[in-house]
């Protein structure tokens, strides 16, 4: 996982040190997250540089500024989409238990999908148990994406949560 520190910097509280303000993870396909004390905060990528990029060359360098604002947009309405949907999925489950798996609790949201924070997580450190939290998890986000992965998962008071059950699905162009 790819990590960037804030750039954001300032004196310890005893005035020796640098104390940073936060942590910024931006390896998500659609959002990104930062870490500030006790909380994760999720917005959609305003701009993924590298996959506006890829989409670029893979599409042929197209000069459009039409194609530009679509690639854009479909990046971060994807960002949106996933917000929505775990705040959706946690409506529905809420603090639901399964095997001892539980949804990460998320704490305030704003509409559309702009911004969800939630509880910070520690790192889970270890790969999902299977069966066990792989089919737990699956039945608390809905899916069986990503649920081998050990990001998917942290820690919060020694109990296993699922942090990332944000989950959508582009659906293909109809094409007449």
């Amino acid at each position: 996982m790819i990590a960037q520190t804030a750039a954001l910097m300032l004196k310890g509280a005893n005035g020796s040190g640098i104390r940073m303000l936060w942590t910024t993870n931006t390896s998500g396909a659609y959002r990104c997250v930062r870490l500030i004390d006790g909380l994760a905060l999720k917005t959609p990528h305003l701009c993924k540089y590298s996959d506006l990029k890829f989409h670029w060359e893979r599409a042929g360098k197209p000069s459009s500024p039409s194609w530009w604002f679509k690639t854009w947009w479909n990046g971060f309405y994807g960002g949106l989409k996933h917000n929505q949907q775990e705040v959706r999925r946690w409506h529905e489950v809420g603090t639901r238990e399964i095997d001892g798996v539980s949804l990460c609790p998320i704490r305030f949201h704003l509409t559309l999908g702009l911004l969800v924070i939630m509880t910070k997580a520690d790192p889970l450190g270890r790969r999902p148990t299977f069966p066990a939290e792989d089919y737990a998890a699956f039945h608390l986000i809905g899916s069986w994406r990503d649920t081998g992965k050990p990001d998917t998962f942290g820690i919060i008071n020694g109990k296993v949560v699922v942090v990332d059950y944000g989950w959508w699905v582009q659906k293909p162009a109809v094409i007449p």
